[in-house]
């Protein structure tokens, strides 16, 4: 049994005994060799005008997620930049290490990237319905605990942020992954990437 079908089951089995629960739409993904995909990790960034730039220096190109699944979107796709994956000092909200790209995922850059792209690695993507409960810092009961926990080692879209440290921001969240989707993104101790519509950052332990 793979991860999405342990939560779909024990999330099931939730609603089974507390039909009046709240619902919350959660998309995990992972990384799959082969396959089709439109969300994929390193790769060539989409309908770029400017490609991002820190200090004069071009970033990376790391991920590109498919958001249309999501209940309000704020675009059908996003592509994460950091301005080096290996020493990423992307820890704050709002730093200059790290930016967001949205947009409609049509076409990839048509001249070639000003840094070289890392692997390309395809990301797959399901939708699931969760108890809304989960999200915070304590589940109520100990069946949401196992849930909320099996969520916590996953990456997701949607839903509300689990986090590792203190709650450091609170704008519209998108998702959070480690570094099992990003294995070149250096996130410290067992980090945890947190995107949100204005800004992505990392906390870890």
């Amino acid at each position: 049994m793979n991860k999405y079908e342990s939560l779909q089951q024990a999330a099931q089995a939730y609603f089974a005994q507390n039909p009046e629960a709240k619902q919350e739409k959660v998309i995990l993904l992972w990384r799959e060799e082969g396959g089709a995909s439109l969300s994929y990790y390193g790769g060539q960034a989409s309908q770029l005008t400017d490609w991002p730039e820190r200090q004069g220096q071009p970033m990376q190109h790391v991920l590109r997620l498919d958001l249309r699944q999501l209940p309000n979107p704020p675009a059908d796709f996003l592509s994460l930049f950091v301005a080096n994956p290996e020493d990423n000092e992307a820890f704050l909200p709002f730093n200059d290490s790290s930016q967001l790209h949205f947009h409609t995922g049509q076409a990839a850059m048509p001249n070639t990237p000003p840094i070289a792209p890392l692997s390309t690695q395809m990301i797959q993507q399901k939708a699931l319905m969760l108890p809304s409960e989960i999200f915070g810092w304590e589940a109520p009961n100990e069946a949401l605990k196992a849930i909320r926990q099996q969520l916590f080692n996953c990456a997701y879209l949607g839903g509300q942020p689990l986090w590792l440290q203190s709650d450091e921001h609170h704008g519209p969240f998108i998702g959070q992954f480690d570094e099992r989707l990003a294995p070149e993104l250096n996130l410290g101790d067992s980090g945890v990437m947190y995107l949100f519509e204005d800004t992505a950052f990392w906390q870890c332990y």
